[in-house]
């Protein structure tokens, strides 16, 4: 029950910050604290697109140019790391400097 309460005042206070910040927050107290989430959560291109609001064929062209760093499977399918996805929306948020990833050796 504690946990759940807990749980429910974090949320509150978070959804007082903008999204970058609150990932930065989040981003810090697992850092605090520890908390490794030791396998990223993987995104399709897809589900990127759906992210984004755009098409699929636009997610694929920023995965194979860098704009978000990506990697393809041994079927040519396009994904992405959760991870990555935040270090790209902290980018462009003005909060990291922006990097573009060379996916051609990938």
């Amino acid at each position: 029950m504690l946990v759940s309460q807990t749980t429910k005042v974090m949320r509150s206070i978070l959804e007082m910050l903008d999204v970058p910040e609150q990932k930065l927050a989040i981003q810090q107290i697992s850092k605090e604290y520890a908390v490794e989430d030791s396998v990223p959560r993987a995104y399709s291109d897809a589900e990127l697109a759906q992210r984004y609001d755009v098409n699929v064929r636009t997610a694929r062209k920023w995965l194979a140019a860098g704009k978000i760093k990506g990697f393809q499977n041994d079927d040519g399918r396009w994904y992405t790391r959760a991870d990555w996805v935040d270090e790209y929306e902290l980018t462009k948020a003005g909060m990291l400097k922006e990097v573009e990833y060379d996916t051609r050796g990938a």
